[in-house]
């Protein structure tokens, strides 16, 4: 009698769950494809640099990572950090001698990374209210190497 009841209970749970199996089936296939190889794509970056070194940087990016970041010009330190603030860049880099910075666009709520500290965005309480962004920045420890080729 146990077999039977078991049996029972086996078949009752397999008819109501294969449906819902499925779905789950179905849900992670669809985020192994959507997210198997992230990269970026026409990313918008301001540079604090002169034209040389911006078109120098740019080749260089366009090599390793092709069509996946859009340079553009940027007025000092200052106007690069305002580009990421204001939207109009994902990052801004400014190559400062030995220390250059990389700051970079954070959505509100997510954890600070790390070596970086918060320069703008929350309120008093913590929370971001609106459109209006934060930024993170990077000091590197050395100047970035070459790319290899």
């Amino acid at each position: 009698m146990n077999r039977q009841r078991l049996g029972q209970a086996v078949r009752t749970l397999a008819t109501g769950l294969w449906l819902p199996a499925l779905f789950l089936a179905g849900l992670l296939c669809s985020y192994l494809l959507a997210f198997h190889d992230p990269a970026p794509h026409h990313a918008s970056i301001a540079v604090a640099a002169a034209p040389a070194a911006t078109a120098r940087l740019q080749h260089e990016l366009d090599v390793a990572v092709p069509g996946g970041f859009t340079l553009r010009p940027a007025a000092g330190a200052a106007g690069a950090r305002s580009a990421v603030l204001h939207l109009s860049a994902v990052a801004a880099y400014v190559p400062d001698g030995r220390h250059p910075l990389l700051y970079g666009a954070k959505a509100p709520g997510s954890p600070p990374a790390s070596r970086s500290s918060r320069s703008a965005g929350s309120s008093s309480n913590g929370s971001s209210r609106g459109r209006h962004n934060s930024s993170r920045r990077i000091r590197f420890p050395s100047p970035p190497r070459k790319i290899p080729r």
